[in-house]
């Protein structure tokens, strides 16, 4: 007899019924009213506990037939000790399909530019759209307009001034959003939170506590620090998002195992590679001619050895370094021609006229092509002969993924997940962190010998399709929204507070 209360609960769970009585399926508190009726008293007959179970069994059922009655057509059934809800459709059909399409949250940070996090972040949501409906929250609010190409990739966006820093003056204001955001997550059925990063995901975590909506968040930059107090921070945070039950997506083995030193389960850690549209890329493929015609439009010479760097003007970017490593081999008689392509943060501004006044000064400004933010570098990758990169850190960078399809032979600093896509004497050369010198001897050797850039290019195409795919991508990271999608499908929402 007292198998009849799961039945009932899951078939109250399917329908989306909420009783003033309601209960959670594993609490194991005595406390609703179905539960006490239908626990077995001691001054009941079996027969007449038989009796009490049907009854209950038929008023159940007639709560359910008079709630799809009002869900297919449209009317509001007012039953006591019951919510009920009214559906925008009148169709049964277009009403059974809203049932099903529940919300997906995505949690972000200020997306001020449309660097390689956002170009993943509307991938992933265009992938999701395909299952549920796809909202976006900023918890840092936007600083500017929010780019149309990731606008458009949501119905709705949400706005939140979360402080950057923990701190003790700032938990009023933490407390404030944390509220605003659980009223977003209760607002409506909610399947599943994403949050890009690492802040985003301690807040997310914090707002789904003691909820049934499941948190996915992606480690999207290395999380292995020095100093002591540092490590002591992020190792709390990482353990409470651990403790929030929640799966980290790490773009490369190496953020994977970074975090499994600071705590994080193993079994919650999930490796998904950035990818990359290989076969867009290869669209794009010049002839010398073509090569030739396009540097000569843009007044690049055809002398010059041609090395592209695809990253946002960001000190994070370190582009001094390839500025210095492009005088550096100017002495010992390579021409260098350094095309940047990425756009730049008003925030950055003086770094940018710093970057520009380096140039000045080592007498390297006119081998330097600065094209902000371009539709074009696909075609100016093909037009490239070296892919190269200067960060001070680097979590699965797109830049290089894509020079790597293009068939590019890569240079780029030793930190990170790099080593995983620039692998030394096979698809390029790594140099020691914010090392010019080093840097320069790469690009360099590089200029002197077009067979070797033309192998090592060759192995790094053959490394994208087989490793870095947007189809791999896709596919681990649609069993991981349809997880989520599937989870909550027999899991009550959140009361609304």
């Amino acid at each position: 007899m007292r198998s009849l209360l799961p039945l009932l609960s899951y078939n109250l769970d399917r329908m989306d019924l909420r009783t003033r009585y309601s209960y959670k399926l594993r609490g194991y508190r005595r406390q609703t009213y179905f539960r006490n009726r239908l626990h077995m008293r001691w001054f009941e007959s079996t027969l007449a506990r038989f009796r009490r179970l049907v009854l209950d069994a038929r008023v159940l059922n007639g709560i359910l037939l008079a709630q799809g009655y009002g869900r297919l057509t449209g009317t509001s059934v007012e039953m006591p000790g019951v919510q009920s809800v009214r559906p925008k459709p009148a169709n049964c059909f277009l009403a059974a399909q809203e049932l099903a399409r529940r919300r997906l949250l995505f949690v972000h940070e200020d997306p001020r530019l449309m660097g390689g996090g956002e170009v993943v972040l509307a991938h992933i949501a265009r992938l999701a759209k395909t299952m549920a409906r796809v909202d976006l929250a900023l918890v840092f609010g936007s600083t500017g307009p929010i780019p149309a190409e990731l606008r458009g990739c949501f119905d709705h966006v949400d706005s939140f001034d979360f402080e950057m820093k923990l701190r003790v003056r700032t938990l009023p204001s933490l407390v404030r959003n944390l509220r605003a955001l659980r009223r977003l997550l209760s607002s409506e059925p909610t399947c599943g939170c994403i949050a890009m990063g690492y802040a985003s995901g301690v807040r997310a975590a914090l707002a789904t506590a003691g909820t049934n909506v499941n948190l996915l968040w992606m480690c999207n930059f290395p999380m292995g620090v020095s100093a002591w107090s540092r490590r002591l921070k992020r190792s709390a945070g990482v353990r409470l998002l651990s403790l929030s039950g929640a799966i980290a997506v790490c773009p490369s083995t190496a953020i994977r195992d970074e975090l499994e030193t600071l705590g994080y389960p193993r079994r919650r850690l999930r490796v998904v590679h950035n990818g990359v549209d290989i076969e867009r890329i290869c669209r794009c493929s010049m002839s010398n001619d073509e090569r030739q015609r396009f540097r000569l439009q843009h007044q690049v010479p055809s002398a010059d050895l041609v090395a592209t760097c695809v990253a946002r003007v960001d000190p994070v970017k370190n582009h001094q370094l390839l500025i210095r490593a492009v005088a550096h081999a100017a002495r010992q008689g390579i021409r260098v021609a350094l095309i940047c392509a990425g756009g730049s943060d008003p925030e950055h501004r003086i770094y940018a006229e710093e970057l520009r006044r380096l140039a000045d000064e080592l007498e390297v400004a006119d081998r330097i092509l600065w094209l902000g933010h371009s539709d074009e570098v696909s075609q100016w990758l093909a037009a490239s002969d070296v892919a190269v990169l200067g960060s001070w850190m680097e979590a699965g960078p797109l830049s290089l993924i894509e020079a790597a399809a293009a068939g590019l032979p890569l240079v780029a600093p030793r930190v990170g997940s790099v080593a995983e896509i620039v692998i030394p004497a096979r698809t390029g050369y790594l140099f020691s962190l914010d090392d010019a010198e080093e840097c320069a001897q790469a690009l360099v050797r590089l200029a002197g010998n077009e067979s070797e850039r033309r192998a090592l290019g060759a192995q790094a195409r053959r490394l994208a399709e087989l490793e870095f795919s947007e189809k791999s991508m896709d596919a681990k990271w649609s069993a991981l929204i349809g997880g989520l999608v599937d989870s909550s499908r027999y899991s009550r929402p959140m009361a609304a507070r």
